[in-house]
């Protein structure tokens, strides 16, 4: 058998999907899949019925199809949609693990930036306020399409980050992302 171009119709005759857990489990899959028809009893016999995937480090879930893996983020896009996505397929709620259907939406690279939380380094423990030593002020800033702007220097913390919120929204709609930030 020669590599084949994993389409929407062969992932669905290899695999079932639960849109409300993200689980997916390996079908009976025919012999023309295999080599050998004794192949392809010995991987049915040990795979058939069972969950299909595993966590790697970065806690994403990924799935061997044919020697080549996949996210299961994006099988499940082209299970559901019947294509590849064009794009990221980002988890709304963080969660790399998380393949429920719900969860799933398509992104940008900016969009699927923005719908992080603040890096581990940020002292101040919310995503996009800075101490500023000089000045003796918070500073706010976000990031757009690769470049910083400046959102200003605030005596509060509170400010700052309410200046964050603001312009999350503005730029990045759904997308946004201000965890720690009050009302």
């Amino acid at each position: 058998m020669s590599r084949i171009e994993l389409t929407a119709a062969y992932v669905r005759e290899c695999l079932d999907y639960n849109v409300e857990t993200g689980a997916f489990i390996w079908k009976l899959r025919p012999c023309e899949h295999f080599k050998s028809d004794r192949a392809c009893k010995a991987w049915n016999a040990r795979f058939c019925g069972r969950c299909a995937g595993s966590l790697r480090n970065d806690g994403y879930i990924h799935i061997c199809i044919d020697y080549r893996y996949y996210l299961a983020q994006r099988i499940a896009w082209i299970y559901m949609i019947g294509e590849w996505p064009n794009r990221i397929v980002d988890h709304y709620n963080l969660d790399g693990s998380d393949n429920r259907w719900i969860n799933l939406r398509e992104a940008s690279h900016s969009q699927n930036g923005a719908n992080r939380m603040a890096q581990r380094n940020n002292t101040s423990g919310i995503k996009g306020v800075y101490w500023f030593r000089q000045t003796k002020k918070w500073h706010a800033r976000i990031q757009v399409d690769g470049s910083y702007r400046h959102l200003g220097y605030f005596i509060t913390k509170a400010e700052a980050a309410l200046a964050y919120k603001k312009a999350a929204i503005e730029f990045y709609g759904e997308f946004a992302r201000f965890d720690g930030v009050a009302a």
